[in-house]
């Protein structure tokens, strides 16, 4: 079965991937996944306007806290305004000069969603403590913002698990969860060496500076909702779920269990 395609929706992805795995394991599919990378399919799981409680919580809010890091202008003066994903994976790929521009959305949900296991990002932050300061200090940018996306992937991508057991190998590799196949060289991570956590979060740290840098007005929810999606024009729930994760910092907070 055809899963590899690189430039599928996350949620197409797990959505294929955990059909083939019920399969596997001779077990009915679940239902499809409410995890998506775009913005239209990523609010399956959210409450729209008009629905749900009438006032919406200030959890949902998206927090507008800075990046710390140095500007960069040699990046983007000048640099081609580049919207579509291919072109600014290229630009990503090769360090090239380019600009990113993700707007601002007032509709992006910064709660927790159903489906996110606390622990489990908790668990991924505090293990790799260590390599988390070594590898933001070498890539400029905030610790804070490589140990929330690290939250977010592993709260929110544990499925690969599943995956497992029916002898399938998941395409992109955690603590980090980035694929190998398509950021191979960023960081010196490879297929062969990234389950190696050190290498893994290089390449990860890396590959969010290298967002950062390209994003004349940075802040955590572009940063994290790009490297969700490349292709993504505008802050969707899961760069809004990163922003909020680096203000509330549930790893420092003696947080465990589930929720």
């Amino acid at each position: 079965m055809p899963i590899g395609d690189p430039w599928r929706s996350r949620g197409q992805v797990m959505n294929d991937e955990m059909e083939f795995i019920m399969k596997r394991l001779d077990q009915p599919a679940p239902p499809p996944s409410p995890y998506m990378r775009r913005e239209t399919q990523y609010a399956q799981d959210v409450p729209q306007q008009g629905q749900g409680p009438a006032s919406t919580p200030p959890t949902n809010q998206i927090p507008q806290i800075p990046v710390n890091a140095t500007y960069r202008p040699e990046l983007i003066k000048y640099a081609p305004l580049l919207g579509k994903e291919a072109d600014r994976k290229q630009a990503i790929l090769n360090n090239a000069p380019a600009t990113f521009d993700v707007a601002q959305n007032p509709e992006a949900k910064s709660g927790a969603p159903f489906y996110e296991w606390k622990s489990f990002g908790t668990d991924a932050v505090r293990d790799n403590e260590k390599i988390i300061q070594e590898m933001s200090a070498k890539s400029n940018i905030d610790p804070n913002l490589l140990r929330s996306v690290i939250y977010v992937e592993n709260s929110h991508g544990y499925y690969d698990g599943l995956k497992k057991l029916a002898l399938q190998e998941p395409q992109s590799v955690r603590p980090g969860n980035i694929n190998p196949h398509i950021w191979e060289g960023v960081g010196g991570i490879t297929p062969q060496n990234a389950s190696d956590p050190q290498t893994n979060l290089r390449a990860t740290a890396e590959l969010l500076g290298r967002i950062q840098s390209r994003i004349a007005d940075p802040n955590p929810a572009k940063v994290g909702t790009l490297y969700n999606g490349l292709g993504i024009d505008k802050v969707n729930h899961y760069g809004a779920r990163v922003a909020r994760v680096m203000e509330e910092r549930p790893w420092s907070n003696g947080a465990s269990g589930r929720w």
